[in-house]
């Protein structure tokens, strides 16, 4: 690309075009990535600030966006990159091609909304119900429930699979509401999510597989929730048939009677 074709670009209002003032805001440049890869795919310009109409620059090696995409989404197929220098600076015209899998950044997926916005989004092959979740899932929930936090490379070693696998697989229980995400790159951790995004049925499920019984004491600090939560998710539970309460030794606790979230 020449200069004036860039003149071009940044005149043309294109909607499947962004820009990215500098490689700091990763945050920013990763939400762009993975929206370009599930709705349209479209250019990211680094290093050009279209708000204040100057040149930034792209002040990294020019691998740098390529192992950006590939330690995020598990690979950089799809992306190809030119560079244009003007008065001493670089700036990164990076092409993203629509992926043929949806793909997360930091376990949120992302897409082009109708109004050319970059917005959150639950793919629509995903599925929701939670007897449809994988065994290695469901075995990553446990996990986390007894050491705080999964990671990627915990998920990889526990099941044998690949970067790209663990990462969908773990994006996949973001996106459902089960996990929330700490840090980023690779150090980013799973964690259970909050009361609130947890599916109330799931975590029983989980729960159960564990527990013969429940008590609010158990359930609370399983879910790291306070007490009246605690009492309010049981009693909801119990007065919809899911469970059944009963007293031992003046303690109340709780068993599982629905059939449709054994395991």
């Amino acid at each position: 690309m020449n200069w004036q074709a860039f003149i071009s670009l940044i005149q043309s209002d294109a909607p499947d075009t962004y820009f990215v003032p500098t490689t700091r805001h990763t945050d920013k440049l990763g939400r762009i990535v993975s929206a370009l890869f599930n709705t349209k795919g479209g250019t990211i310009v680094i290093g050009y600030d279209r708000i204040n109409s100057h040149l930034t620059g792209y002040m990294e090696a020019d691998p740098w966006i390529h192992e950006f995409v590939a330690n995020h989404f598990g690979s950089d197929a799809g992306v190809s990159v030119a560079f244009l220098f003007r008065s001493n600076k670089k700036i990164a015209i990076v092409s993203i091609a629509l992926s043929p899998n949806n793909q997360a950044f930091e376990g949120v997926f992302y897409c082009v909304d109708d109004a050319n916005k970059i917005s959150p989004y639950i793919p629509a092959s995903m599925p929701i119900s939670d007897n449809s979740l994988h065994e290695r899932q469901l075995t990553a929930i446990d996990h986390v429930m007894n050491h705080t936090f999964i990671k990627n490379s915990d998920y990889r070693e526990l099941f044998s699979v690949s970067h790209k696998t663990a990462h969908m697989e773990l994006a996949a229980l973001v996106a459902r509401g089960t996990f929330q995400t700490l840090g980023s790159g690779r150090s980013t951790r799973y964690v259970l999510a909050s009361s609130k995004t947890f599916p109330s049925e799931h975590r029983l499920k989980v729960l159960f597989k564990t527990n013969s019984q429940l008590s609010y004491d158990v359930y609370a600090n399983a879910l790291n929730m306070d007490m009246a939560q605690a009492i309010n998710d049981l009693q909801y539970f119990s007065d919809h048939g899911i469970i059944q309460k009963h007293i031992e030794n003046n303690d109340t606790y709780f068993t599982l009677i629905s059939e449709s979230i054994k395991t």
